[in-house]
């Protein structure tokens, strides 16, 4: 008799799971079809904080966080990208920039040059290290 109120907790969980994705999910879709910014950044907020393991929610706001010029949230965003999707070549280069922006240029080298590892043909992963040597 014990073992049903479990099962009736595992079949509850398993039915609900498909809508706390669906959710973030429509999150995700109002910030790619977003127009303003700060909504953009606060929709993609939403859909991680429903599914922590959406790693292109995690590109797109620190690509945004990029251009308002918070680059320690571009960093941290990137990293965790990375964490869930590891080896993209533009993912380096844009955590690169975080940290060149952030005049950390030991981490910036190092990104760029793990995103030239990736993708040669990266000619910004070339220029941008370059920067990062002539400032270091």
């Amino acid at each position: 008799m014990k073992t049903v109120p479990i099962y009736l907790f595992i079949l509850l969980w398993l039915l609900a799971a498909p809508a706390y994705g669906d959710n973030a999910i429509k999150y995700f879709n109002l910030g790619v079809k977003g127009s303003a910014t700060h909504k953009k950044i606060g929709y993609y907020t939403k859909a991680l904080e429903l599914n922590p393991a959406l790693a292109a929610a995690y590109e797109k706001r620190g690509l945004l966080h990029y251009y308002q010029g918070n680059y320690d949230k571009v960093i941290q965003d990137y990293e965790t990208y990375l964490d869930l999707v590891p080896a993209k070549a533009d993912a380096y280069r844009m955590l690169g920039l975080g940290y060149l922006k952030s005049h950390r240029y030991e981490r910036a080298i190092y990104n760029f040059t793990q995103a030239i590892k990736i993708d040669p043909q990266l000619t910004g992963g070339y220029a941008y290290r370059a920067e990062a040597y002539r400032l270091s």
